[in-house]
């Protein structure tokens, strides 16, 4: 979407939204408003109102979450969609500058990632990057040297994808030594919002 003229970009991101919109309405009423596969529609919704609307975004990414959370509890473990959810959801916090909410939820993402694929997958390099560039921003760079590091230690020697992680990574690790930034507090209403969800 990135790459298109502004109309082309509004256009598609207005019929992806229309897509979605009708996915969800056949889940919900097939399903009913709480059924788990609704889960994977509300996340892609709620990425593509971030590129419009970052409170509908943020609406749509909960909503998810609360499904999947309710999910793991019948399950008894966290699915992949719920580590999804709470990191799109630190992503529209952090377009928002709202970085002190963002880093307990890109932290909690962290945490479903390293129990649903384990600690060495790209998926934890990924949100091991997002954590650390959120402390970086936010002031934070001691906080966010170990896990740029432990991400760099997952993305070497690995595939073409992981190599733009690599990338990703040691651009945050350079920023760690550059000017002091002034540090934001983590917001404790996060780490609160968040626990509704537990």
């Amino acid at each position: 979407i990135a790459r298109r003229s502004p109309d082309q970009r509004q256009a598609m991101v207005q019929a992806a939204e229309e897509d979605l919109n009708q996915a969800i309405h056949l889940h919900v009423t097939a399903d009913g408003p709480d059924h788990p596969d609704l889960v994977g529609p509300l996340i892609l919704l709620g990425m593509v109102k971030l590129e419009t609307n970052t409170a509908d975004a943020k609406k749509m990414l909960a909503d998810a979450l609360r499904i999947a959370v309710q999910t793991c509890a019948e399950e008894d473990k966290w699915p992949a969609e719920a580590g999804i959810a709470l990191r799109r959801y630190a992503e529209a916090l952090e377009m928002e500058e709202d970085l002190g909410s963002a880093i307990p939820f890109a932290e909690k993402a962290l945490d479903v990632f390293e129990k649903v694929v384990g600690p060495g997958d790209a998926l934890v390099a990924e949100a091991l990057i997002h954590v650390g560039a959120l402390r970086v921003r936010a002031g934070w760079p001691a906080e966010a040297q170990p896990h740029l590091q432990r991400a760099l230690a997952i993305c070497g020697g690995k595939l073409e994808v992981e190599n733009q992680l690599t990338q990703e990574c040691v651009k945050w690790i350079m920023e760690c030594d550059s000017e002091p930034r002034a540090q934001i507090a983590i917001s404790p209403h996060a780490l609160v919002t968040i626990m509704q969800f537990l």
